[in-house]
């Protein structure tokens, strides 16, 4: 029994080492943000995304070890906060934060945002990947609140207007921008959580990895999504 859970273990790390899922969603990134010449990569972690283009993507992340992590394999980044970029305005034409903005409270979400919209130039693009309210959403402490899709549709439909004057304190100062394009990733048909031990997680992770290879997905319904946001803000008067 303990070498059929050994070689079940042994494969769930193969099968979680060969999961495509993210490197697609780094592909749609990417086609969206190649043809930019300074790119900004907020909460880069390990560096995954800055593989892309080390001369043009330059990363941030609030955890040290991470950043020596990245600058030991050739790539451009620095420790820094989210929500408090200490970087110039309009100092890049793209930007990209992958799964960071759903550890944020609503208001510290929409500080992100500002950020990112900040360092941007006009006509820039923002692409942000986010997980979805799905059933083990909660599973990961760090999580603070799923953030649909809605949110951004709800925000760029709240833009300054001298037709429309504000009605919610929160909207005030509101970055501008407008959502161009949207990919949503797919839940596996039957997402499998065996808890108990480290194993069995893997275990767990791998089959559910397996299912998605094989196209056995929910596709009415989708547990995380990427979605491109111009940068419609007004350029500084001179």
């Amino acid at each position: 029994m303990l070498k059929i859970i050994s070689k079940l273990e042994k494969l769930g790390r193969k099968v979680l080492l060969s999961d495509n899922s993210k490197w697609e969603e780094y592909d749609f990134v990417w086609k969206h943000l190649s043809s930019c010449e300074k790119i900004l990569d907020v909460g880069c972690g390990v560096g995954l995304f800055l593989h892309y283009a080390p001369d043009h993507i330059l990363g941030v992340d609030i955890n040290p070890h991470n950043v020596e992590f990245c600058k030991s394999n050739g790539f451009q980044a620095i420790v820094g906060d989210a929500l408090k970029l200490d970087l110039a305005d309009n100092s890049f034409d793209g930007v990209h934060s992958s799964h960071v903005m759903h550890i944020f409270t609503p208001g510290q979400a929409m500080t992100y945002i500002k950020e990112m919209c900040r360092v941007c130039r006009p006509g820039g693009k923002i692409v942000v990947s986010l997980k979805h309210d799905y059933r083990y959403f909660w599973q990961n402490p760090e999580n603070s609140r799923p953030y649909p899709p809605s949110v951004f549709y709800g925000m760029s439909s709240q833009q300054p207007s001298a037709e429309k004057p504000r009605s919610n304190p929160m909207w005030e100062d509101l970055p501008q921008f407008e959502p161009i394009g949207i990919k949503y990733r797919r839940p596996p048909l039957y997402y499998f959580m065996m808890y108990g031990s480290r194993n069995r997680m893997r275990v767990s992770s791998a089959l559910n990895v397996l299912q998605c290879k094989f196209l056995l997905r929910k596709y009415w319904t989708f547990d995380a999504y990427t979605i491109v946001l111009e940068n419609r803000k007004q350029p500084a008067a001179c």
